[in-house]
């Protein structure tokens, strides 16, 4: 005889979600959202789109994603196997330190936020610079 399990105990038990320090998310939902946030920039300086990439179990899931002004910087995956423990990272983004993870969970989407500082150059002409002295400090008299 097979035994019944009730479905609202089975149920509680998909919703729940853990998290370790990296924000990976062994999840027992079949929904991730990932919200792209820009910190500290303008918009010029933001490049045209990004890569992220789902990783199922630590390897890397399918093709990676772009998330552009087009798209509003944010994608759904959907129909994920809930067995499994699903993580999204963002490819790397010259110009910018590296990107800060923050996680949330509503009515069973995890939804992943990655943001970005902007991270000027020291070649950057952002404000005033000394120029280098040139010629002779003290004139003889």
């Amino acid at each position: 005889m097979i035994p019944i399990i009730p479905i609202f105990s089975l149920s509680s038990i998909l919703k729940s979600a853990l998290f370790s320090n990296t924000l990976s998310v062994c999840a027992f939902v079949t929904f991730v959202a990932v919200n792209k946030v820009w910190k500290d920039d303008v918009e010029a300086n933001r490049p045209t789109s990004i890569q992220v990439q789902l990783l199922k179990d630590g390897v890397a899931e399918g093709a990676a994603v772009t998330l552009s002004k087009e798209n509003n910087w944010t994608y759904t995956w959907t129909d994920l196997d809930p067995i499994h423990k699903w993580d999204v990272k963002e490819l790397q983004v010259s110009g910018y330190k590296d990107p800060k993870y923050s996680s949330s969970e509503k009515d069973d989407v995890i939804t992943i936020t990655i943001t970005n500082t902007f991270q000027p150059s020291p070649s950057d002409s952002r404000g005033p610079q000394k120029l280098p002295q040139t010629g002779q400090l003290n004139w003889p008299i």
